[in-house]
């Protein structure tokens, strides 16, 4: 997934699912230490992209920038009363997925939020929870995650390429788990969103995500994954992201609408409407998708940023319990 697009927020609600095939090794890879027993585990060494952390017993004070992902990671491991402070202001609103009881004031997470941003990481606040592990975007300055590291061993993922699995393996090494652990819990997320394709018939199904705006349309980097690890298959427009290997979208002219022939379509955009943009053409009523009543748009509050859920179990039961659920409703009519 490439920085530039997610530093931008450019289609947010494709950030979170990378393929679930990906990322996962064989047990023990990442880790010098890596018993089943928590509490027998430490100390234990993660490798990161820019080299290994030393985490040298149970984390007491976590601090989670941006990887949600590992949220539901500590809760698994039984750390959740060690997290101090995360970095979602609207986690109750935009991160539906996540359990209810970690937004601030909740039963178990009445932490502080903290900035990620570029330019919002502010060291002097984090210091003052005394952290002994922070888990940080790899997308992160180099500089900021030096300075991180001056406070508390970070984690962030093993290739630097921003894969939800990738953190997600580590967060269990980090907290004393194995590959095995991680492994498990990602199959588990991908049983939940391979019975519900099995439901819907997704296999006879294309589906593409557009992104708007003003000048031309595009298919993003690692689109519908969620989908696809349900057994949609890929539009064209979506395919040829794959084929290419491109970090970058594949841009598709206005002209080119009508080229948009997969049965489900989402429309994102930011900054723009993106539902106004594609409806005043004309062409927009013709598309299969829209006959079909298989067009989406990411305001839509069925859609509910659904597709940005992270590859966890609870991510994907939310995919399938919200826009899955209405997917499922469509097609039943």
């Amino acid at each position: 997934m490439s920085v530039k697009w997610k530093a931008a927020g450019a289609l947010s609600m494709l950030v979170g699912l990378s393929l679930l095939a990906s990322g996962c090794g064989s047990q023990g890879e990442n880790a010098e230490s890596a018993p089943t027993e928590s509490s027998e585990s430490f100390p234990v060494t993660v490798k990161n992209y820019y080299g290994d952390a030393t985490i040298e017993a149970e984390p007491k004070s976590i601090v989670v920038l941006e990887q949600e992902e590992v949220i539901e990671v500590i809760q698994k491991m039984g750390f959740e009363d060690s997290i101090a402070a995360t970095s979602y202001i609207d986690v109750g609103k935009q991160k539906k997925y996540l359990p209810e009881e970690y937004v601030k004031g909740g039963d178990v997470y009445d932490g502080d939020i903290v900035g990620s941003a570029p330019g919002e990481v502010n060291l002097e606040n984090l210091a003052e929870y005394e952290p002994d592990l922070i888990f940080a975007p790899d997308y992160a300055d180099d500089d900021v995650i030096s300075s991180l590291n001056d406070l508390a061993p970070v984690v962030s993922t093993k290739d630097g390429e921003d894969s939800a699995t990738d953190i997600i393996t580590n967060a269990f090494l980090a907290l004393g788990g194995t590959e095995q652990d991680a492994e498990e819990f990602l199959g588990e997320a991908k049983r939940i969103l391979t019975e519900f394709g099995d439901s819907v018939g997704a296999e006879e199904l294309t589906m593409e995500e557009i992104y708007v705006a003003e000048d031309a349309l595009a298919a993003p980097p690692t689109s519908t994954n969620p989908f696809i690890e349900s057994g949609f298959k890929r539009g064209p427009f979506s395919e040829q992201v794959v084929e290419d290997g491109n970090p970058n979208p594949v841009s598709i002219s206005w002209e080119e609408l009508d080229k948009i022939q997969s049965d489900l379509v989402v429309f994102a955009g930011t900054g723009v409407d993106a539902e106004a943009l594609v409806k005043k053409d004309s062409r927009y009523e013709r598309l299969p998708a829209v006959e079909k009543d298989l067009v989406f748009f990411a305001n839509d509050p069925q859609y509910e940023n659904s597709s940005s859920n992270p590859p966890t179990p609870g991510g994907a039961q939310h995919f399938v319990d919200t826009f899955g659920a209405e997917v499922k409703s469509r097609l039943s009519d």
